[in-house]
């Protein structure tokens, strides 16, 4: 509200995408869909590389919510390649993950011929992502993207990377908890 008040447009946008993203995090689609509402028109007035990233993220989401793989690829493509040349670390890593949420929705779903060069760039995305995550310190997004990785490799079988992954994982988890005090 205060944001709106004082016409801070790149902050309103900020709150909306972030609700959007919490909401499709609880599973609660249209409540994310609705707090999208409205984002399409200040995005375009804010017209900042990072908000255009963060607002095809959360696009790319939904749509893999949905099982639409087409408009999720476009998207997480989208919100890559708008800040991948940006120096925005945080941004990248951020749309790196969706993207390899989204090809290792493609790999598992499509199978196929391409499925080799999709693993491959899945498995670069959410490393290239996570290690940003990990560096900056994102305990939260962090942890989501290791689970997320830790899904993925589960459902191809697991092996050793997967083993790798959910130590990571446990250690993160452990850590998240005893800095929120757990």
């Amino acid at each position: 509200r205060w944001a709106q008040e004082v016409g801070d447009q790149r902050r309103e946008l900020e709150v909306a995408l972030a609700k959007a993203e919490a909401c499709a995090l609880q599973g609660e689609g249209a409540l994310a869909r609705a707090a999208m509402g409205g984002t399409l028109d200040l995005a375009r007035e804010v017209a900042d590389p990072e908000m255009w990233s963060a607002w095809y993220r959360v696009q790319a989401s939904l749509a893999l919510d949905n099982g639409d793989l087409a408009t999720a690829n476009r998207d997480a493509d989208r919100a890559v390649q708008g800040v991948q040349h940006s120096g925005a670390g945080y941004a990248v890593a951020r749309a790196k993950l969706i993207r390899a949420c989204v090809l290792g929705s493609r790999v598992l779903t499509d199978g196929g011929a391409g499925a080799v060069a999709l693993d491959h760039a899945c498995n670069a995305d959410f490393e290239a992502g996570l290690q940003t995550l990990k560096t900056m310190g994102d305990l939260v997004h962090y942890v989501q993207g290791l689970g997320s990785y830790a899904g993925y490799l589960s459902a191809r079988g697991g092996g050793p990377r997967l083993a790798a992954l959910q130590r990571q994982l446990r250690e993160a988890e452990g850590l998240l908890g005893r800095v929120a005090g757990g």
